[in-house]
């Protein structure tokens, strides 16, 4: 009782202050919240969000876009593939752009290519591309995103296995994207997007910088697949992974 009790006043403080104010700066919040995805989407995470030097507003994150079980967890559950979405606003959020998926490798896999996702050999299948969250940056108006993903396309890509309760569970290793886009008065273009690595080593740990003389990578790779960390807690425990000694850091200007 006497916890809750001090929960509560400790929140009626915070009330009163607000309306005795102290010549704070106000704070001012829309109605309703504007609903970015589609209202078919089954999940979206991973959001990032920047303002421009005009003060457009861009967003980033991605969300399911392949089949529901074309993808894993490292206990082997089954989730649907994500890919990379944009949308921009030139008036502080009250209107959006279409969504724009910059990935799209969602619904592609190599279907010469099959991965254990049970570990004794009995649960083999396709892994279709699965984006990783895309780290965002900008110059002016000109906006560098960067992100990892489990399609490459190039029959290069090797496996990374993980011990599981029936044996070893697999998946590919990931490549790196880039996407360079150009936006003015509300309207987004598409410069390039492109491959930067081609999935013999597991790429992790992206970053991304940009200044007016061009844009700057840099990442982790692992030639024997990024090892699952020690974390505790929620997730897949990659959390807190280690790399093995021979790890190389690259990196990329343009």
């Amino acid at each position: 009782m006497k916890r809750a009790f001090s929960r509560t006043f400790s929140v009626f403080l915070c009330l009163l202050a607000a309306q005795v104010g102290l010549a704070a700066t106000e704070l001012e919040f829309t109605p309703e919240a504007t609903r970015l995805t589609a209202a078919g989407v089954t999940f979206a995470d991973k959001a990032r969000l920047i303002r421009l030097t005009d003060g457009t507003l861009v967003v980033v994150w991605i969300q399911a876009a392949g089949p529901p079980d074309g993808a894993w967890k490292l206990d082997g559950s089954p989730y649907s593939p994500n890919d990379v979405n944009v949308r921009i606003s030139g008036d502080d959020g009250n209107t959006w752009s279409d969504a724009l998926n910059l990935s799209n490798t969602g619904a592609l896999t190599d279907a010469n290519t099959f991965y254990d996702r049970v570990g004794d050999g009995s649960g083999l299948a396709n892994y279709y591309g699965d984006s990783g969250k895309a780290n965002v940056v900008a110059s002016g108006n000109n906006v560098l995103m960067v992100w990892r993903d489990a399609y490459c396309g190039n029959g290069i890509q090797t496996r990374a296995r993980y011990a599981g309760p029936r044996g070893y569970i697999e998946r590919p290793y990931h490549c790196l994207y880039a996407a360079r886009l150009a936006i003015d008065s509300g309207n987004i273009a598409v410069v390039t997007v492109n491959l930067l690595t081609d999935g013999s080593r597991d790429v992790a740990n992206e970053v991304a910088r940009a200044t007016g003389a061009g844009s700057a990578l840099a990442w982790q790779e692992d030639p024997a697949g990024l090892p699952v960390g020690e974390a505790r807690g929620h997730g897949d425990g990659a959390s807190g992974a280690r790399v093995t000694p021979r790890t190389d850091v690259c990196s990329e200007w343009r």
